[in-house]
């Protein structure tokens, strides 16, 4: 049974527990009447084969004191190609002009430089690409559902070709669109 379904049926309803499996790239608030079709255009990316959009999803982790939550996070970390951190700065730029702006304060100054700057907090050397499973109260985090997690050490791989927009509004995921990420030669 998978880690969402078991720490809904012990647990409840727990922040992310009912997200899409998904990494986040970014996170902005913009404004959807300034979306153009220049927002939807492929991902453009240079020097790359097709076999390396591939995801390696590693080690089984979980962050103690999530900044976003105030809860543990755990996650399933990715390997942070070359590939990943340039969709990253892509989108990043291709979204800079439409930004709104946002008041974040962190503890860490560089996620409150980076929050100013792009609209996101965890940008470059402050992104770890991950998917997150779920953010539970910490009294919950040492539960023998999370010990096992942890120590599960399967590594696997998953090959994708494009990214998905997603609005989050009121808990839930609407689709926006999604973009191809293709070769720039």
């Amino acid at each position: 049974m998978s880690l969402k379904k078991l720490v809904g049926k012990k647990f409840g309803n727990q922040t992310y527990l009912k997200h899409l499996p998904h990494i986040t790239i970014f996170d902005l608030k913009i404004s959807k009447s300034k979306i153009t079709a220049n927002h939807k255009n492929k991902i453009q990316i240079k020097h790359f084969k097709k076999s390396k959009l591939r995801l390696i999803l590693k080690k089984r982790y979980f962050f103690k004191s999530d900044p976003i939550t105030n809860k543990t996070t755990f996650v399933i970390f990715l390997k942070k190609t070359l590939i990943l951190k340039a969709i990253q700065t892509k989108l990043l730029d291709r979204f800079k002009s439409i930004k709104l702006k946002k008041k974040f304060k962190f503890k860490d100054k560089n996620l409150t430089i980076n929050s100013v700057k792009y609209g996101y907090p965890f940008v470059k050397k402050n992104w770890k690409p991950h998917l997150t499973i779920v953010s539970i109260d910490k009294k919950y985090s040492k539960d023998t559902i999370f010990t096992k997690f942890l120590n599960n050490k399967k590594k696997f791989y998953e090959y994708f070709e494009f990214v998905y927009f997603y609005e989050f509004y009121k808990n839930k995921h609407f689709f926006l669109w999604k973009s191809k990420v293709v070769n720039d030669n």
